[in-house]
């Protein structure tokens, strides 16, 4: 909290100036590989934002150790993860055929999530105590 006075005309202006800044939040990201009896599990303090998923291989780069010549990603994967994680504070998805549906038959496939965590509270900045007086 900041207390500002200022003489305006010859009226003293007073105010209470309260500021909360929220933290840039992090981009995180996670792997999950098809065949794994373990999900991608995303656990947040605030709530999940996801901003990308991609179901498939697309890279050979990955945790997962799939190759594939060329791309294939389910199409739905961003819209399958929203649904199953937007908006919550814990969420787990497995990479699985069953879940996305399967866009390289015979290809081994891996799922990878990027969201952030946000916070419940938004940035506020407020004047409370905001009054005209004579500076008593």
């Amino acid at each position: 909290k900041q207390w500002y006075q200022r003489r305006v005309r010859g009226v003293l202006l007073s105010v209470i100036l309260t500021v909360n800044f929220v933290q840039a939040q992090e981009l995180q990201s996670g792997e999950a590989c098809e065949h794994s009896s373990s999900p991608l599990t995303i656990t947040c303090n605030g709530k999940i934002d996801v901003v990308a998923a991609a179901y498939g291989v697309y890279s050979n780069t990955n945790t997962c150790s799939r190759y594939y010549n060329g791309v294939c990603i389910a199409s739905q994967s961003l819209q399958i993860v929203e649904a199953l994680c937007d908006g919550k504070s814990t969420c787990s998805v497995y990479a699985a055929n069953s879940v996305f549906g399967d866009p390289c038959k015979g290809t081994a496939k891996y799922l990878i999530v990027k969201w952030y965590c946000t916070d419940d509270r938004a940035s506020v900045v407020n004047s409370g105590g905001f009054y005209v007086g004579n500076g008593l």
